[in-house]
């Protein structure tokens, strides 16, 4: 199977909020959840909805159900980019374990997706956001086989999203390619504040090609002249 048999359209998405947020007229069933997990694909507001459905009411559903549901659709492992999410919005560290537990069995016999984007509308194919997304992507969607940067949870959240040792090394690439010096208020926003501000903080501090400068409120850290020479020499 290479797609959905139908593309959702606004009346289905208007449908599926309703569905998600104020349970009209009913509570979605693991049926309905695992198809909307497709449809996320093309809109990524019902990927946040459905994120914090699933948040408040995954207790409730039968798991070994909705993996089922999951498989008999052309993209089961969209679902896991959504349940890595859902995690990160859970705060209580023993709530958090028996979750994990639980989208062991939602996500059984579910592999990552071979590498594609996530999105399949959106973004326009060569477009600097899809460069982007094919070079800078979240963890929580490279590990099930696709590419976005789009943090999916709220900014009160446990934790936003995760980006790698090597994706962060290029983001700050990135900024250094283009600038004489940054600052922490910079490398932060353009990050996305998918990490916390200490971790923001400690890859400036320990980035071989950048050198600190003032104190700590006011620090910035000037590209040294090694970088520059790398930059000059080409990739």
């Amino acid at each position: 199977m290479h797609g959905l048999e139908a593309l959702p359209q606004i009346a289905d998405l208007k449908n599926a909020y309703e569905k998600l947020q104020f349970h009209i007229p009913t509570p979605p069933t693991e049926k309905e959840l695992a198809l909307y997990s497709q449809w996320a694909r093309f809109d990524a507001r019902l990927g946040e909805i459905w994120i914090d459905h699933l948040a408040n009411d995954w207790k409730k559903l039968n798991p070994i159900s909705l993996n089922e549901e999951l498989l008999r659709l052309p993209w089961p492992a969209a679902a896991g980019v959504l349940l890595e999410f859902v995690s990160n919005k859970i705060r209580d560290r023993s709530v958090r374990d028996h979750l994990l537990t639980w989208m062991h069995s939602v996500l059984y016999g579910i592999k990552p997706a071979p590498f594609q984007m996530f999105y399949i509308s959106g973004r326009k194919p060569g477009s600097p956001s899809m460069l982007e997304d094919s070079e800078l992507p979240l963890q929580e969607y490279r590990r099930w086989g696709f590419l976005a940067r789009d943090s999916l949870v709220g900014k009160q959240s446990f934790d936003r999203g995760e980006l790698s040792p090597d994706i962060r090394k290029k983001y700050l690439k990135k900024l250094c390619s283009s600038r004489m010096r940054i600052d922490l208020d910079t490398y932060w926003n353009e990050i996305g504040k998918v990490i916390s501000r200490r971790q923001a903080e400690r890859d400036l501090r320990e980035c071989a090609w950048l050198k600190p400068v003032g104190n700590t409120r006011a620090r910035q850290y000037l590209v040294t002249r090694t970088e520059k020479r790398n930059r000059k020499a080409g990739p």
